[in-house]
């Protein structure tokens, strides 16, 4: 091996070798490795460099026939902390409506909080990002929802639950059907004297939601994907001196919900 005679020379060829030495070492540190399961093959995981995004995560794997494309949700540790103050917000805000049902005398009311307290505290905090769209053909085309990975993300993909989440207090049920319309679901929605009416809460499978008018009245049709939540939105003279984004931020909570089956 040839080492060069002068010392400027070798202390140049020496801070080569250091820079080539630290390039390939930070490039380890960024490397991630991301987990995909559900109702996708292989369920494995796969490690990458660290600029690799949900798409590079996409192409490793198949979905397989019980899935539902729609639902696909990327779970990140680093969101847990966030979501974990969300849920104790919305369970204050369900336990001061509590109070104040109690203090009105307002029974049927205070029994329906109580069960929307138990639907919330029995709900895990999953890391869900909220309201990305994953094309299971890969997300190159939708450059603002083809996040960089981070370490130990998830792709987990549910399998169709052929079910609509209808929030009542407790949690209702409905078969889903493609040509079922958000106005037909509203009517099976109980038209509660403390929720406002004409509109509903809409979280899409997706992880979108939106606050939309529905009812029989209304000429456009609009098709929740399978596994969406819908509820009433309370209304705002009940919320009066309480947190006024109440609904949003119940909407919000339920986006982070992977479709039954995880």
């Amino acid at each position: 091996m040839f080492w060069p005679s002068s010392p400027c020379l070798l202390t140049t060829a020496l801070a080569l070798i250091l820079s080539i030495s630290s390039s390939v070492y930070a490039e380890e540190v960024k490397a991630v490795t991301a987990y995909v399961s559900g109702a996708v093959n292989p369920q494995s995981g796969f490690r990458f460099s660290g600029k690799a995004r949900i798409s590079d995560l996409l192409k490793q794997v198949s979905y397989d026939e019980s899935a539902c494309p729609g639902s696909a949700a990327l779970l990140r540790n680093s969101l847990k902390n966030t979501q974990e103050k969300w849920k104790a917000g919305i369970l204050y805000d369900i336990q001061a409506l509590q109070f104040n049902a109690r203090l009105s005398g307002q029974v049927a009311l205070l029994a329906w909080l109580q069960e929307l307290e138990k639907l919330v505290s029995s709900q895990p905090i999953t890391g869900r990002l909220p309201a990305i769209y994953i094309n299971p053909h890969g997300n190159e085309s939708r450059p603002a929802d083809n996040l960089l990975l981070e370490p130990l993300d998830r792709l987990y993909v549910a399998a169709c639950s052929r079910e609509l989440n209808l929030v009542d207090g407790k949690l209702v049920h409905v078969a889903y059907r493609a040509d079922l319309t958000l106005n037909k679901l509203a009517g099976q929605l109980t038209d509660h004297r403390w929720q406002q009416s004409g509109y509903v809460w809409v979280v899409h499978p997706d992880g979108a939601f939106k606050r939309v008018k529905a009812g029989y009245w209304q000429h456009l049709k609009l098709y929740p994907g399978d596994g969406a939540f819908i509820f009433r939105p309370l209304k705002k003279e009940l919320l009066a001196g309480l947190n006024q984004r109440f609904n949003f931020e119940l909407a919000r909570w339920l986006s982070t919900q992977v479709v039954p089956g995880e």
